[in-house]
């Protein structure tokens, strides 16, 4: 007899996302060809797959390269909206990439459509409002060596 007790416990989406600077403090922004606005690197949590995993996953198949730094900076909960259910939003800091590096960078045909390295205030245009808060956020907190708790992109 197998015990399904768990099946009873709800089941949330969890994502884990990258934010990547190039050395003049740029952040890297992708477009995603399935949505009407830019991202951070980054995707859905696989099953047994822990959040920096993930992350560093992610940035592999997204942009194509290695990194070994994911510092988790914050967690952003977001309520469901819509068909969309919700999520908990994993943000890490992946640290600075060097020019070379970004001779480097290779896009997945279909997912992904073109990157950008853009300000801070560009990248929360690009992002929206929600995930442009998200990123404002973030960013306080890792300037200030703590990390963020938010709920749809708000304190």
């Amino acid at each position: 007899m197998t015990d399904n007790s768990y099946d009873r416990y709800p089941k949330k989406r969890s994502a884990a996302g990258a934010i990547l600077l190039n050395e003049r403090g740029e952040m890297l922004v992708v477009n995603p060809t399935y949505k009407d606005h830019w991202e951070f690197p980054g995707g859905i949590i696989e099953d047994n797959e822990s959040p920096r995993q993930a992350c560093l996953r992610e940035v592999k198949e997204e942009i194509g390269l290695d990194r070994v730094r994911a510092d988790l900076i914050g967690l952003d909960y977001e309520r469901a909206r819509g068909q969309k259910t919700e999520t908990y939003q994993f943000i890490f800091y992946c640290g600075t990439i060097t020019d070379e590096d970004i001779s480097r960078i290779t896009l997945p045909e279909g997912e992904l459509s073109d990157y950008r390295f853009v300000s801070q205030e560009e990248a929360q245009a690009l992002l929206g409002p929600r995930r442009g808060n998200r990123l404002k956020q973030m960013l306080k907190a890792r300037e200030s060596g703590t990390s963020a708790y938010l709920e749809d992109g708000r304190v």
